[in-house]
Formats: C-alpha cells, structure tokens, sequence
C-alpha cells in the first residue's frame, strides 16, 4: 500500500518544482543509502533525489512562510526594523530546518514502523504454519490458513496467497514478498522458504528452525530491553524521585529562615518541569520497549 508522505505543498506540486533540485539532490542521496529502498517499500514512484528535491521546496516554502508571518506581527507590534528582520530570518531557517529533517526521516520511520507491525505477530504465524507442515498440511494451505488473525504478517500473506492464486509460482511469490518487504527478520524467512520450496526440501524442518531462531531472537530483545531498564531505573529514581524531593525539601527550609521566598508561580514552574521530565522517561521507556518479534 503506497504511504502518503505529509508534503506541506500538494504532492504533484511538490515533485514538479522538485525537479529544479533534483540534479543537486543525486550527491545528497550518496549520503542516505537506505533512501531508495525505504521509498521502495513505501511505494512513493519516485528515486531518492526527486524525493529530495520535493522536500527541499516544501522546507523552502515553509522557511519563506512562517518568515513572511513573524516579520508582519513584529511590524504590527512595531518592532525595530533590525530584530525585526533578525527574527524573521531566523525564524524561517529554523522551521525550514525542521521541515526538511521532519521529511528527510519520515520514510526511515514508516518503515521501521512497518517492519515493527510485522514482527509483532511474526513468531506465532510462522509457528502456525509449522505446526500445519508438520501435520501434513501443505505449505501453501498452511500459508491460506495464516493468512488472517495475525495482523500486518497475514497481510502479506494474502498478497501470496492471492498472487499463487493468479497464477504466479509460489517461490517467485515468496521472493517478490521477501523484496518488499521491510523486516529483515520476515525477509530472512521468506528467502529461506523459498530456497526450500524451490529444492524440493521440506518446508517444515526448515520452519522448526526458523522458530527457534525467532524465539532465540525474542530472548535476547528481552534480557536487552531488561538490562537497560535497570539503568533507566536508576536515573530515574534520581533524578525524578530523589533530587526534587530533596531539593523541595531544602527550598522550604530555606525559605523558613526567610533565605529564599517561594511563590505559587515559582512552585507551579517547579512541578510542571517535574511532569516534563517524568513524560520524557516515559517515552524513553516506551521508545526503547521491543516492539517486534514479542
């Protein structure tokens, strides 16, 4: 399914005045060698420099935009000429910065999102269709079989399925998924099912092992995912729980011997950056939780 990429300008327009850059783009693309193959996955028609090329115009665009708006309401408060223009062009290079590396990372992370939906449920559709093989079902039933109840793995499963059906060979069909694919754990499995199918070797022994390397794998993330909330634990406790504590502490011995003065406001600044800091570990946490092959 091809991804909509969140262009400021339409995306026709985008790719048109696109192709003034995309000649300056080619050395840019050098420096992103997953580009190309991220905007393959996503189904975006366009190589890496016309991507490019699109995204400088909308940072551009957005630069001169939010340049042009700062400098009108600096010059409706009546603001002196030379902070006026100082703000207004900083203003446009830092938005026209954060547009650009906001598209320049989006595929990167589409696709690690897709590849983090496929290999949520990865483990228990390659177990199923081993359990069916080894039962004496077919690889190809087995796979018809897997093709609902495991979210974005049975998807690609039904594209197979539905590409077998049409008439494709099944070894070209797993191969074309595995391509396409952008979980290198459901490619590492598709490759190895394919060379099987293609020898005429059962795909059955060769899911067995495949399902004790995901579930090695699965260990791993977790024992990993385990170590690193022990730290985190601990910056947390001290910096969120031990420090504030005692700093609040001292704060209201200090102002007992009138040394400081506290306020409501200087108190409300205090626990709101006391929420900030506790929203920020739990993204922390939630950032680096395995989030495939669970």
């Amino acid at each position: 399914m091809k991804a909509k990429v969140p262009f400021i300008i339409p995306e026709s327009v985008s790719y048109l005045f696109g192709r003034l850059f995309t000649g300056l783009m080619h050395p840019a693309t050098m420096l992103m060698p997953g580009l190309n193959e991220n905007l393959s996955i996503l189904e975006a028609g366009r190589d890496g420099a016309e991507y490019l090329g699109a995204v400088l115009v909308n940072g551009i665009f957005v630069g001169l935009l939010l340049g042009a708006a700062f400098y009108m309401v600096s010059a409706k408060m009546e603001v002196d000429a030379s902070t006026r223009d100082l703000g207004s062009l900083a203003a446009g290079i830092l938005l026209m910065t954060i547009t650009l590396l906001y598209l320049i990372l989006y595929p990167t992370w589409v696709v690690r999102k897709k590849a983090d939906d496929m290999e949520e449920n990865l483990l228990f559709a390659i177990r199923h269709i081993m359990v069916q093989t080894t039962a004496g079902v077919s690889f190809f039933d087995a796979l018809s079989s897997a093709s609902n109840g495991y979210g974005a793995v049975s998807a690609e499963f039904r594209k197979i399925v539905n590409e077998v059906n049409g008439g494709k060979d099944l070894t070209d069909a797993l191969d074309g998924s595995a391509a396409a694919s952008p979980s290198r754990y459901y490619k590492r499995i598709m490759w190895h099912v394919s060379n099987s199918t293609r020898s005429g070797y059962d795909p059955g022994n060769v899911l067995k092992e495949l399902v004790t390397y995901l579930s090695y794998e699965q260990q791993i993330k977790m024992k990993k995912f385990g170590s690193e909330m022990n730290v985190i634990s601990l910056f947390y406790l001290t910096t969120c729980i031990i420090m504030p504590t005692m700093g609040l502490i001292l704060a209201l011995i200090m102002s007992s011997f009138s040394i400081v003065s506290l306020s409501t406001t200087l108190l409300g600044i205090f626990v709101f950056v006391i929420a900030v800091f506790n929203m920020l570990f739990l993204g922390m946490i939630q950032s680096r939780r395995p989030k495939g092959i669970l």
